[in-house]
């Protein structure tokens, strides 16, 4: 949203959502839960997070709205008008069993439970950060696979404002050329 200021220039609003986590426990928690291994030093299962969380927090329902993980945060968010809202997305986004060697920790959630993000109703959503290889090759093509069906879905949904897709490519990765087409779109 944009607002006058004194001087009669204009301002805009930009809200930065970062390492949004919706992988690990919470995708376990959500209407369509992924496999939950992990191969962390000493966490093997996604469950163990959501057992954790209930430890110190008290029984945590299953499955969950939507809109649940981001609990005060959407009134915030609703609060705040931006005009646009950029996430950072901090976590693969799929089913692929392949653990990338020499990572200690891998975040993955079901790309069947992407709705989740929607809620937040982001902007931009960003995958350029250090888990979008936690599932190798083929987790990043279904991640940008899937990804882009979420953009087109917010497209649809949101046509008159901008929505984009900011990927960072991986070297000189043959991924390069999915990357280059889906930068940003904008429709009226």
């Amino acid at each position: 949203m944009g607002t006058e200021t004194r001087d009669g220039g204009r301002t805009t609003t930009v809200l930065l959502c970062g390492d949004v986590m919706l992988g690990r426990g919470v995708d376990q928690i959500l209407r369509h839960p992924g496999d939950p291994a992990l191969v962390e030093q000493s966490v093997r299962d996604a469950r163990g997070y959501v057992h954790l969380a209930e430890v110190a927090s008290g029984a945590i329902p299953r499955p969950v709205a939507d809109g649940w993980p981001w609990g005060e945060a959407l009134a915030e968010v609703a609060h705040a008008r931006p005009a646009v809202l950029v996430v950072n997305v901090e976590t693969s986004i799929t089913r692929a069993a392949e653990f990338a060697l020499g990572k200690a920790v891998h975040y993955r959630m079901s790309p069947a439970n992407l709705p989740c993000l929607l809620a937040v109703g982001p902007d931009v959503c960003v995958l350029a950060n250090n888990h979008v290889l936690d599932f190798g090759r083929s987790g990043l093509e279904e991640t940008l696979r899937v990804t882009c069906t979420f953009l087109g879905h917010l497209l649809e949904v949101r046509a008159h404002q901008l929505v984009a897709l900011v990927v960072i490519a991986v070297g000189r990765s043959p991924l390069n050329h999915h990357i280059a087409s889906l930068n940003v779109a904008r429709v009226r």
